[in-house]
């Protein structure tokens, strides 16, 4: 009787990974908006920290004194983190809340300030206000609603970044009539988005191999450390996506705690602090010989069930229930001992060698099967 056994090698191709990060920029005015005469001569202030700022559009003072323009700004050039993924920036959006508003209903326009500017000179903040380039419009905006997101091209970002400045001037113009109600713009925050592969982590090992003969509980094995990329801080072994090893620092070691008559498919992997690589190639495969026969028993199988050894069997006490089936394909003998199977259940076994049965009892309408 024949059992035909087929080994899967498992090859690990090298790939990289992608993550989809974010870098948040808070508004850095500390003088952060403009109020305004009618006039083009006379300009005043609205000062507060960048923490609590707060600008609020297209609200009538008193006596024509209007408040419908402010700016922002953003230091896009001193954020380490946008120098290291400018070439991998794939969007932007201004994030911001409304707070109270006086009446009536609200949008805003984002717009680019196409000259540098200092933020303390309204002169020049105003004229750049009201001669810059439109990118984005609000909706209907509403009172006290966190979160409004507008959506900004990612090469605003990337200017300002090759600026002499390294600043982000962003002016917010009310889009209604500069007569109407007002409503406040707060806590802005420039939210840049992008997607940069794992360079960090090192490439797989290759060469790994057996370093002599598996027992029936142990095998040593060897890798080549990565010549190319990150330096590895350590080395994982893996049978499929089972942890056998952690924390190896040299490139052979000993896995011990094998089970007898077991197939194996180990894979080396290598970790720093950015993540591992991908598996050593190739697939370091075999079976650990057996050592003696393998003992089931004492169970009471009430589920399908299916065991697969390559070493010789010894099936002692146990009871097939509840229309299970049990399945066993041995590549040696089978010794069957005091075994039950009870009616609408199945024993099924496969043997390359002998099945001796020293006691079995296949009840009626049960089903028991050699191969």
């Amino acid at each position: 009787m024949k059992a035909r056994f087929f080994l899967l090698l498992l090859c690990c191709m090298p790939f990289l990974t992608y993550s989809q990060s974010t870098i948040t920029i808070n508004n850095s005015a500390t003088q952060y908006g403009v109020w305004y005469y009618p006039s083009p001569l006379d300009y005043m202030y609205q000062t507060g920290s960048a923490s609590s700022s707060v600008i609020e559009v297209g609200r009538i003072l008193s006596n024509d004194i209007k408040q419908g323009r402010g700016f922002l700004y953003f230091s896009v050039g001193s954020n380490t983190t946008v120098r290291d993924q400018l070439d991998n920036i794939t969007g932007a959006k201004l994030v911001f809340d409304t707070g109270s508003s006086s009446g009536g209903s609200h949008s805003i326009q984002i717009t680019k300030l196409s000259s540098m500017m200092h933020n303390t000179d309204a002169e020049i903040a105003w004229s750049n206000i009201g001669n810059s380039t439109v990118i984005a419009t609000t909706q209907s905006l509403s009172a006290n609603n966190s979160n409004k997101e507008v959506a900004i091209d990612k090469q605003n970002v990337i200017n300002a970044y090759n600026s002499l400045q390294g600043l982000l001037f962003i002016g917010l113009v009310h889009s209604a009539d500069e007569n109407s109600n007002g409503i406040e713009i707060k806590n802005a925050k420039l939210v840049i988005t992008y997607t940069a592969s794992a360079t960090n982590v090192p490439n797989a090992p290759t060469g790994s191999q057996l370093v002599g003969s598996p027992t029936h509980n142990s095998c040593s094995i060897k890798w080549i450390a990565p010549t190319t990329g990150p330096t590895p801080t350590g080395y994982r072994v893996y049978n499929g996506t089972t942890l056998l090893k952690n924390n190896i620092t040299t490139t052979s070691t000993s896995i011990t705690g094998l089970s007898a008559g077991t197939a194996y498919s180990l894979c080396v992997k290598a970790y720093n602090a950015g993540g591992e690589s991908p598996c050593s190639t190739p697939a370091v495969s075999f079976t650990t010989p057996c050592n003696g026969a393998i003992s089931f028993a004492n169970q009471t199988v009430s589920t399908t069930q299916t065991i697969v050894q390559a070493c010789d069997m010894n099936i002692q006490n146990v009871t097939v229930t509840h229309s299970a089936t049990l399945k066993i394909t041995c590549g040696g003998n089978i010794t069957l001992n005091n075994i039950t199977v009870v009616s609408g259940a199945k024993l099924i076994l496969e043997a390359e060698g002998e099945v001796v049965t020293n006691g079995i009892d296949v009840q009626l309408g049960a089903e028991f099967e050699i191969k």
